[in-house]
């Protein structure tokens, strides 16, 4: 025995200590693994968040909106990716850009009382008329207000409020300052659907087929979203297009079970041609589109025209059905 500590009395105190700093790192790795869990369960539900977004009618008269799915971290990071959906087009073929070209939102930030303040910029120092800049303001102030923390929206260009027509300054503005009729605004319904997608594998021998998720009007055809993804061309960098990308879709429609594609010409002009090439890019897009319930073949128009051929090596006339194509 040494100062009245022996072996015995040594390996107990090691033993209840080990057992002390296991008990204190358990409790902190659980204390750590449920502030991850609820964050990463927080950062979840920000990313499920939806916001109308509200883009012009055709007749640029009226205001619709789309349904998007807004992710962020963080109230400013939901603000930006709003304003940033805003300056771009909108998914739907038959609305049009709310926010005209030439505005840049050069800074936001938001208050403690759920107000966001933009200060917007003119990149090539013009004003849009009168009754475009009413229809901006208007879809900011519906879109952003959307979000359940905004409760208004202030607005300045390069720092100067914006005046009115009266000469007075236009503060804080809420859907009821608005001089837009709420029944005109109609909410445009959006999906988010699974297509195939079929390209051209890495050799040009055949064709590899491509998963993607993509948002669609279900009041739309779905065979035109399809062509527009074709068009962008693969994700998958072992892929290759196969259909030139200036192509632009003018019509579809399906009618018993035939999907008729009007397409520009530069669908042909700007093909490089060949035998192959060409047979790669038709059934791209008959494999894809024929995959969507509902469309059993189908019959290529250009320019609202049947052609003969294609680039002169494929008959073109006729309705095509899907094809496993190995070249």
């Amino acid at each position: 025995m040494e100062n009245g500590f022996n072996n015995n009395n040594r390996e107990d105190y090691i033993e209840r200590k080990n057992k002390a700093i296991y008990i204190i790192v358990t409790a902190i790795v659980i204390v750590l693994a449920s502030f991850l869990i609820n964050n990463f369960q927080a950062r979840k539900e920000v990313e499920k968040d939806i916001c109308n977004v509200y883009f012009l009618d055709a007749s640029e008269e009226f205001l619709k909106s789309e349904e998007r799915y807004i992710s962020g971290d963080s109230e400013e990071e939901i603000v930006a990716n709003v304003l940033e959906i805003l300056k771009n087009k909108p998914i739907s073929e038959v609305l049009v850009q709310s926010i005209p070209e030439n505005v840049e939102f050069k800074d936001y930030w938001i208050d403690s009382k759920g107000t966001v303040y933009i200060d917007l910029h003119f990149t090539d120092g013009k004003k849009p008329k009168n009754d475009v800049a009413l229809m901006a303001r208007a879809a900011l102030v519906w879109t952003l207000t959307d979000l359940e923390f905004i409760n208004g929206v202030c607005i300045t260009i390069d720092g100067d409020p914006i005046i009115a027509a009266g000469g007075e300054y236009i503060g804080i503005l809420t859907r009821d300052d608005l001089v837009i009729d709420a029944a005109e605004i109609i909410t445009e319904p959006l999906d988010e659907v699974t297509v195939k997608l079929y390209f051209s594998n890495g050799d040009s021998t055949g064709l590899d087929v491509e998963i993607r998720r993509i948002i669609v009007n279900p009041n739309q055809e779905l065979g035109g979203y399809v062509l527009t993804e074709l068009i962008k061309g693969p994700v998958d960098e072992n892929l290759k297009p196969t259909v030139p990308p200036e192509t632009k879709v003018l019509d579809l429609k399906v009618l018993d079970g035939v999907c008729y594609v009007d397409l520009s010409s530069d669908f042909v002009t700007k093909h490089s041609g060949g035998t192959s090439e060409e047979l790669l890019t038709i059934y791209s897009i008959v494999n894809s589109l024929t995959s969507i319930e509902g469309i059993d073949k189908v019959q290529f128009l250009i320019e609202g025209e049947k052609q003969t051929t294609f680039k002169g090596g494929v008959d073109f006339s006729i309705q095509f059905t899907a094809k496993d194509l190995y070249l």
